[in-house]
């Protein structure tokens, strides 16, 4: 089993790392690269988000010429730091003379503007995984938006999309436990390192208008029902589900809203902040998203992201801080339950979340 590193580690890339050692078998996380403004240098990874620890030590770029790992990946979206003066063909370039390899997770403009002179350099070093060529199309039934034959689960967030991959992966490891196969569709390229498929190729073009790529996700989640034919399809919502406020719109959940035309999910489970977990919300909420999109919000999901009021105020738009997960505890335990049933996936797992997915949708499963 080789020894690996993720560079740039942020908060996107910790359910990967988390999930990382049960979701494949070829790799071992030994380490994690972040930014030196992050101040997260010589902690656990978790901390980043302050979640249960991971056992994977971070570093900051200056201090990552002490390697103990033998792959490298690399998340090209989040390369683009513009607090950075670092140097990436030299920062790269060291470990592949040093005998390491790369593994660059990237969008097909990337891999064409990026990294063609490093592969061109070091062929056996160099490797480029993009999302577009993950599954093979059916190029017959392009500029169709048919239904789909199996079961779709979104699951979003309220505010942001705090905690969504980490509920998809968790419930993805957990199906597969119980050897069941499901399948998922997410918002992050590292998503393909753990069975995944990402729809971030398809957002993030700027030669598609909005029709082709709901068109585009359609047939994305088409091919892969017709290659790995799942019981459940997971999808994570690409942004909020809604808008925060008509002063602070929040992307308005236009994303979200694609993908819902494309995919057409069935239920819901919903992402929100610990401290708005109390029944008559979440009632009110469920009913908006039912009206707005047509599902209805099976669970929820209490996270340890609260909204930062005053950067809220400032700079009109919601940002997270996150707060100890003892408070998630508290919270659950003072507010009476409700009718929609709230987990925390992060401290406890996606046991009790998945038993209910297996019961609304009639699906086989062992008892806990």
């Amino acid at each position: 089993m080789k020894n690996v590193a993720f560079f740039p580690f942020t908060g996107n890339a910790l359910p990967v790392v988390r999930h990382f050692g049960r979701l494949q078998n070829t790799y071992h996380v030994s380490q994690v690269i972040a930014w030196k403004c992050l101040g997260l240098s010589g902690k656990d990874a978790a901390c980043i988000y302050n979640h249960p620890m991971v056992g994977v030590p971070v570093v900051n770029v200056a201090e990552a010429t002490n390697v103990s790992w033998d792959v490298l990946f690399v998340d090209c979206w989040e390369m683009k730091n513009q607090n950075s003066s670092m140097d990436y063909l030299d920062f790269f370039q060291k470990f592949l003379i040093a005998g390491k390899e790369i593994i660059f997770l990237a969008t097909s403009y990337q891999q064409a503007e990026y990294f063609s002179e490093f592969y061109r350099c070091y062929p056996n070093q160099v490797k480029i995984i993009t999302a577009d060529s993950s599954i093979s199309y059916s190029y017959g039934t392009t500029g169709l938006c048919s239904s789909l034959p199996v079961p779709i689960l979104m699951v979003g967030g309220l505010i942001d999309k705090s905690d969504t991959l980490e509920i998809i992966l968790a419930l993805q490891e957990r199906f597969l436990a119980e050897g069941k196969i499901v399948s998922s569709i997410v918002g992050s390229n590292l998503g393909l390192l753990v069975g995944a498929y990402s729809y971030q190729h398809i957002f993030e073009t700027t030669t598609s208008s909005e029709e082709e790529k709901i068109l585009r996700l359609n047939q994305l989640a088409r091919d892969i029902i017709r290659v790995e034919r799942p019981e459940l399809l997971l999808v994570e919502a690409p942004d909020a589900i809604a808008k925060y406020n008509s002063i602070i719109p929040n992307g308005f959940g236009i994303r979200t809203y694609m993908t819902t035309q494309a995919l057409n999910p069935d239920f819901f489970v919903c992402s929100i902040p610990c401290d708005l977990v109390f029944s008559a919300f979440l009632d009110s909420a469920s009913e908006g998203i039912s009206q707005k999109y047509g599902f209805p919000v099976l669970a929820v999901h209490a996270s340890n992201a609260l909204v930062d009021s005053a950067v809220l105020i400032h700079e009109h738009k919601p940002t997270s801080v996150h707060v100890d997960m003892e408070v998630v505890t508290k919270f659950m335990n003072d507010t009476p339950k409700g009718r929609i049933p709230v987990y925390d996936v992060i401290s406890e797992g996606a046991g009790s979340l998945y038993y209910q997915i297996c019961d609304t949708l009639g699906l086989e499963r062992r008892h806990p």
